[in-house]
């Protein structure tokens, strides 16, 4: 009985997603374009973690990658460790991959507007998710549907399950995204920029959708956004990417209140203050990188007001805080 306790406590301490030293190339093998290089990150069981950074910087392909979905004619990927539920992912294939999505892992994609199949109805694009994994007929497969879109608050979901994804508006859309995402209750859910083309009210009911799912269903959430107020709003830990590597990681209270990296603190100083006070924003100066272009030294450095002449010379080793925070920065602020 206390074995089984002590089991019991440690499965709820050992991480749903753990990845360690993601790289992915593409392009020829000659002079191949670096994409991402040694992202790592976890997902403790029953939390929300946040990836961001802006445009181009290697989170959507992270992600993918964690879903085994780029091509592996166009990409090069690499991986030291990706275990996911406590099993090891590093030598699957593709069929196993198709295995795991939906079942193990859920998926909200970016664009909700082509993630559905114009062709079927929203019930039975559900539906057929409970007949290829859990072998359910048809009409028990057409039930589980309803409950579904009832479960996300799409209302008088038994008749709008005989609907088409064109009558439904880009959140009720979304909403049956997520519903298929999370049908057969996964350990994991990656959402993508769940609230892009949304308005702020929709963008604000899907946030708390997903939220009141992950603490109902006991599942972790890997969100991937470049919006600080989502993350502040309901993300535990955060990683923040620039140039394709992570450049700082930690609890998101201490982050948004003193970032150690100095383009995590251009991020937050780039959006409106995350308490609701008034202040002045500030953009940071330059852009980033281009996608490949992964140059020598700190890729920050030709925007960083902080930037060393040992910045230019080696990527710098992403490295402990006293706070307990990972930072990758030879000069970081007091964080």
């Amino acid at each position: 009985m206390v074995r089984s306790r002590v089991l019991s406590e440690v499965a709820s301490r050992t991480p749903v997603l753990t990845l360690e030293g993601l790289s992915i190339a593409a392009g020829n093998r000659e002079a191949p374009l670096r994409l991402v290089e040694g992202v790592g990150l976890a997902c403790e069981r029953g939390t929300v973690s946040a990836l961001i950074g802006e445009s181009g910087s290697g989170k959507s392909l992270t992600a993918s990658a964690l879903l085994g979905l780029l091509d592996s004619r166009i990409y090069d990927v690499s991986v030291e460790r990706l275990d996911v539920a406590g099993e090891s992912l590093t030598s699957l294939d593709e069929r196993d991959f198709a295995r795991l999505r939906g079942t193990t892992v859920g998926y909200v994609m970016q664009d909700h507007s082509t993630a559905l199949d114009p062709t079927m109805t929203v019930g039975d694009q559900i539906a057929e998710i409970f007949v290829t994994h859990r072998g359910l007929d048809w009409k028990s497969a057409q039930r589980e549907a309803v409950r579904l879109l009832d479960l996300v608050r799409i209302p008088s979901a038994a008749s709008r399950a005989l609907d088409y994804p064109h009558s439904f508006s880009g959140g009720m859309r979304q909403r049956a995204v997520i519903a298929g995402a999370v049908a057969l209750e996964p350990a994991l859910l990656i959402a993508d920029e769940p609230t892009t083309a949304l308005d702020v009210t929709v963008q604000a009911e899907i946030l708390a959708l997903i939220d009141d799912l992950r603490r109902s269903m006991g599942m972790s959430v890997l969100l991937i956004t470049h919006d600080l107020g989502v993350v502040y709003q309901i993300a535990d830990r955060v990683v923040v990417m620039y140039g394709g590597r992570v450049v700082e990681e930690g609890e998101t209270e201490r982050l948004c209140r003193a970032p150690a990296h100095p383009y995590t603190a251009g991020l937050l100083a780039s959006v409106p203050d995350l308490e609701g006070r008034s202040g002045a924003v500030a953009a940071i100066p330059g852009a980033p990188p281009s996608l490949g272009a992964m140059m020598e030294g700190c890729a920050f450095r030709p925007r960083c007001s902080r930037a060393l002449p040992a910045c230019g010379t080696s990527v710098p080793p992403i490295a402990p805080l006293r706070s307990g925070r990972l930072v990758r920065c030879l000069n970081p602020l007091s964080g």
